[in-house]
């Protein structure tokens, strides 16, 4: 099966999980479960932090990356999303070794995740921005490769999404344990 196909097919597995704990608790998981596709992708995760930013550091072929995670609803028209100073401060590289992503997950059919770097992304701060704004700056190639992963993992565990919480995927992850 396609991941063009799949991304369609885990849209009401990721609506129910929504629905049964609340967008805030959904956020905290999606965050975790993108630890767990960048553990897929190699390298190690050095924190998960669910106050505070950057939300996730993941350390890939010799550099830190510091990513700030988000979710979409699109509950309403014109959906906007602001992205804070403190949002873009935590993804600030500070040096050559890191690099900062911006990381979206839009939850209209189909599910894609939508990764920004810095430069491309710090021009919106203090802004509202709606979800085309937010995919003209996106780094193609790596939001491809990281949804059709996330889509593996989503698929592979939708009927039990409801029981990795967010301390057991952060835990795991922190470990470098797969799901």
């Amino acid at each position: 099966m396609s991941n063009d196909r799949k991304s369609f097919e885990i849209k009401p597995a990721l609506d129910l999980l929504r629905a049964s704990i609340g967008d805030s608790e959904f956020g905290y998981r999606m965050q975790a479960f993108f630890a767990h596709v960048l553990l897929e992708l190699g390298g190690s995760i050095i924190e998960i932090n669910q106050q505070g930013h950057p939300d996730i550091k993941w350390n890939f072929n010799g550099k830190t990356s510091l990513i700030q995670v988000k979710t979409t609803t699109h509950s309403n028209v014109g959906w906007c999303l602001t992205i804070s100073p403190d949002d873009i401060a935590g993804i600030r590289p500070s040096g050559l070794n890191e690099v900062g992503y911006f990381a979206v997950l839009d939850c209209a059919v189909p599910i894609s995740w939508l990764i920004s770097e810095y430069d491309k992304i710090r021009r919106h701060e203090s802004r509202s921005v709606n979800i085309e704004t937010i995919r003209t700056a996106i780094n193609l190639d790596f939001s491809n490769e990281f949804t059709a992963v996330f889509t593996e993992l989503m698929t592979m565990h939708k009927e039990r999404l409801y029981m990795l919480t967010y301390a057991i995927l952060r835990e795991r992850a922190l470990r470098g344990e797969g799901l």
